[in-house]
């Protein structure tokens, strides 16, 4: 597995266009938004041998804070997006030097919801209609992990 930084709007569209991974991308009314944040944030690139199967999104709040979001090709779902995970968020705080990652998820998402737990993030809250959807706005429930916590699940 390797990581990408800094992947082009079309690599970052290869991954999330993928049927199974946003169904309604193209027709998504927030594409265009999906864009400027694209080409705002840190878009990483996950690739095993199959090429890129996955990408993470980092998205800058302060100094200190960024939030997250992820997508894998369904190739990718299972052990690899774990492994994939694990190795992200030791970039994240290492790498990266940050100290707080938030991860909000649609709450109707619940893979993504299992995904994050596994990872070790925690709920914080639920911010109401949050996530702007086809067919209107949902509700996200906001995981959170901090350096702190990451150091410690590393060591246990």
């Amino acid at each position: 597995m390797t990581f990408i930084v800094g992947l082009t709007d079309e690599q970052v569209r290869e991954v999330f266009a993928h049927p199974r991974v946003f169904p309604d991308f193209e027709s998504h009314r927030g594409h265009g938004a999906f864009q400027r944040v694209a080409r705002r944030c840190l878009c990483i690139g996950v690739t095993w041998d199959a090429g890129l199967e996955g990408v993470f999104v980092v998205d800058r709040i302060d100094p200190n804070t960024a939030e997250v979001h992820c997508g894998f090709k369904p190739s990718a779902w299972g052990t690899k997006a774990r492994e994939a995970g694990r190795r992200f968020i030791q970039f994240f705080f290492n790498g990266l030097g940050l100290s707080r990652m938030i991860a909000p998820v649609a709450q109707k998402n619940r893979l993504a919801i299992r995904y994050v737990i596994r990872l070790g993030l925690r709920w914080v809250r639920t911010d109401a209609e949050a996530i702007d959807k086809p067919g209107g706005r949902q509700d996200a429930e906001v995981y959170e992990l901090t350096r702190k916590e990451w150091a410690c699940l590393a060591h246990s």
